[in-house]
């Protein structure tokens, strides 16, 4: 299974990751915002983060810096297309766990 086969898997059965990306689709985040929103503490926020990124569901930049210190990421759900195709995804999942496998009568 490959990387992000993994954390896409991984993702899944995460409460932290849909708490993440709640906070995200308000608007973009800094890692110490996404923590303090949804309690979860900095490093579970992080690793959620490296998770969504490997599947390609958020992004990062640079915030601009005003001179004093070095400025944070700021983290933004991507562009839609793999939030999209994941929501695809999890619906036909959830449908053939529901209805069960297509069977022909042919």
């Amino acid at each position: 299974m490959d990387q992000r086969t993994h954390a896409l898997l991984a993702l899944l059965g995460s409460d932290g990751a849909a708490a993440v990306l709640d906070s995200l689709a308000a608007s973009p985040r800094a890692k110490t915002d996404l923590a303090s929103e949804t309690g979860m503490s900095s490093r579970e926020v992080a690793r959620v983060l490296e998770m969504l990124l490997l599947v390609g569901l958020v992004r990062h930049r640079r915030k601009p810096g005003n001179g004093r210190g070095r400025p944070p990421d700021v983290w933004e759900i991507a562009d839609g297309g793999e939030l999209a195709k994941l929501d695809s995804y999890l619906r036909a999942m959830r449908h053939r766990l529901i209805d069960g496998p297509d069977t022909d009568s042919g």
